[in-house]
């Protein structure tokens, strides 16, 4: 019985001993580091930011990033700081040569400032943090209506005056990508399909890449225009893991009249519809019948899909 006792004891002892420690992280929201640590600013995003909007015409807040300082002590999250960030004009360069993409600045006649952070200079933006505050937001009030949908845009800044503080490695820049959808981008599952390679005209290769197209993963399509979307992770067949080689940016342009659909590869000026197969998109059952071939005098490939739309990506 005094064994029992003994141990109903340090259970006790034990879970008064979990409850002050818990306690004492909820009360605690900054642990006081002292001398020990450094108060750091740092983009939460850092190093992209990718924003879409499906097509709107009014004005509405969009934030492009925020920056957080992370305090060491109590006594830092008390004092006020004022940073400064600056665009990276040679950021867009430098992500378009790396994707193959076409983005452009965000022009200052599609928006205006929130009110965390004001223009201080030319292309430089500050705010202050307030006693108590952890994070900025940089958020713009985006005219939708302005908004060209054959463009995509971009705004990298980068930490110009940390304000005191010390800059997080690898957090020191961000750059916000900002898209609007046309009304067939989004992520679709593939009802059904085919594909057949060729050696040569009219010999079929035979291999394990031809065949049907059920059961492969859901396809992606992304806005690249008005009425253009670009395809993504498309496979060969029998669910083999491998992306389809050799036409790379992949696009299916809408005749929002008609709806028949045009499909070329910017990788590959020899794909071009299937003539004679069904090439168009039903918009009562948000459903893509699309047939093209590519290489049709050499190492043809021939391929047949249909394409369900299943939710935004």
């Amino acid at each position: 019985m005094n064994n029992m006792k003994y141990k109903f004891f340090n259970y006790l002892v034990f879970l008064s001993a979990s409850l002050f420690l818990l306690n004492s992280c909820i009360k605690n929201e900054v642990t006081d580091l002292g001398d020990s640590g450094k108060t750091l600013l740092k983009f939460q995003e850092a190093p992209e930011n990718q924003i879409f909007f499906s097509p709107f015409s009014d004005t509405r807040p969009v934030s492009l990033f925020s920056l957080r300082r992370d305090v060491n002590s109590q006594n830092e999250l008390n004092k006020s700081a004022t940073v400064t960030v600056k665009f990276d004009a040679a950021g867009i360069a430098r992500y378009n040569t790396a994707h193959g993409s076409n983005f452009e600045r965000l022009p200052d006649s599609l928006f205006t400032l929130g009110q965390s952070f004001t223009k201080t200079g030319t292309d430089t933006y500050s705010a202050t943090f307030g006693p108590g505050e952890f994070a900025k937001e940089f958020i713009i009030n985006l005219n939708g209506a302005k908004w060209d949908l054959s463009k995509r845009y971009a705004f990298p800044v980068t930490i110009l005056d940390p304000g005191g503080l010390t800059i997080s490695t690898d957090k020191e820049e961000v750059i916000p990508l900002v898209s609007i959808k046309n009304q067939w981008d989004g992520v679709y599952s593939v009802v059904s399909g085919s594909v057949i390679r060729y050696t040569s005209p009219g010999v079929p290769a035979g291999d394990n890449l031809s065949g049907s197209l059920v059961g492969n993963p859901d396809v992606v399509l992304s806005t690249v225009g008005p009425t253009t979307v670009e395809i993504s992770n498309h496979r060969w067949a029998n669910t083999n893991p491998l992306g389809v080689a050799g036409i790379d940016n992949l696009r299916a342009t809408i005749d929002p009249v008609t709806n028949l659909v045009t499909m070329r590869a910017l990788g590959n000026a020899s794909l071009a519809n299937w003539e004679g197969k069904p090439n168009y998109y039903d918009p009562a059952t948000k459903t893509f019948y699309l047939a093209f071939k590519w290489n049709p005098t050499g190492a043809t490939r021939e391929y047949e899909i249909v394409l369900k739309y299943k939710g935004p990506r």
